[in-house]
């Protein structure tokens, strides 16, 4: 399988990482550690951001339930400023289980359950900076200090808060084709293929609009991402839409082994995989999830869109 476009080299830099994270920011140990930490998103800008991450042991065994503190630092020429900090929340994502993907691959789901969330750090200056962490493990209390790095940008590379929802015109089970043509969902949620973006925004009630691809996905986690979307689909149904688009063109990644992106994924100027936004009645982008995410995340998010 290759990817190709813009997405390409951070998806095979996600892969060298950690197999199953979908991070930008490189892990940067600066002293011996038994715990390696992984950004599970790259799109950061200036201004307020949700800063999730794995944990991992140098077996690259998921750490879940640790307490994690967790402090910012700006990289300047004098080298690295204290600039904000907070307690990390951990938050369960996914149920274990192994996926087989249409090109044959196995891999766990499981691997990953949860992710470590900072909410509300509100960057002030685009740049590298620096994270620092003390990881108070689970069971044995042993502190562990690993570090990542990670680059803030002044605007978001995939659409941002704030921003027109992109009135996009994706497949749907109304141009003709079978749901296996469109997704590649184990167990598809029908509802998420009925109507285009463009159809939904004209109701003007709270959208969610997912990007992810279970039987292709680079990362490894639109599997999880798509689990999550759906159980959160079940609470909302009526109230709130839910589209579902696959980034890849289905039909070349199926007989070319190509992983090419497709008009709506473009439109959305989606830089990675998988991404989740939610649209709220006046048609902009209220939320976006990049990566990993837990079901009361989203939840709250819809509570909020539909206040």
């Amino acid at each position: 399988m290759r990817a190709s476009g813009p997405m390409a080299l951070v998806l095979v830099a996600l892969v060298v990482l950690a197999g199953c994270g979908a991070g930008g920011g490189a892990v940067v140990e600066t002293k011996a550690t038994e715990v390696v930490a992984l950004a599970v998103a790259s799109d950061f800008v200036v201004g307020k951001n949700r800063f999730p991450f794995a944990l991992f042991t140098q077996e690259m065994e998921f750490v879940s339930g640790a307490v994690v503190e967790v402090e910012f630092f700006m990289i300047g020429e004098e080298g690295a400023e204290p600039r904000f900090g907070g307690e990390a929340v951990y938050r369960e994502v996914a149920e274990a289980g192994n996926h087989v993907h249409e090109e044959g691959g196995e891999h766990l789901h499981g691997a990953v359950e949860g992710v470590y969330v900072v909410d509300g750090m509100n960057f002030d200056g685009a740049g590298f900076w620096r994270v620092e962490l003390a990881v108070t493990m689970p069971g044995t209390g042993v502190v562990e200090h690993p570090t990542m790095a990670l680059e803030v940008r002044a605007e978001p590379m995939a659409i941002g808060v704030g921003e027109a929802a992109p009135r996009s015109r994706n497949l749907t089970v109304a141009d003709g084709r079978d749901l296996g043509e469109i997704m590649t969902m184990p167990e598809p949620v029908p509802e998420f293929y009925e109507e285009t973006v463009a159809e939904a925004l004209v109701r003007g009630t709270p959208l969610v609009v997912a990007f992810a691809s279970p039987a292709f996905c680079v990362s490894r986690m639109c599997g999880p991402v798509m689990e999550v979307v759906a159980r959160v689909h079940t609470d909302y149904e009526g109230w709130v839409g839910f589209i579902h688009v696959e980034p890849y063109d289905l039909e070349m990644a199926r007989t070319e082994g190509r992983l090419e992106l497709v008009e709506t994924a473009r439109e959305w100027r989606l830089p990675t995989e998988p991404w989740v936004f939610v649209v709220g009645g006046d048609g902009k982008v209220m939320a976006r999830f990049e990566g990993l995410f837990a079901a009361e995340e989203l939840a709250a998010e819809l509570e909020r869109g539909l206040r």
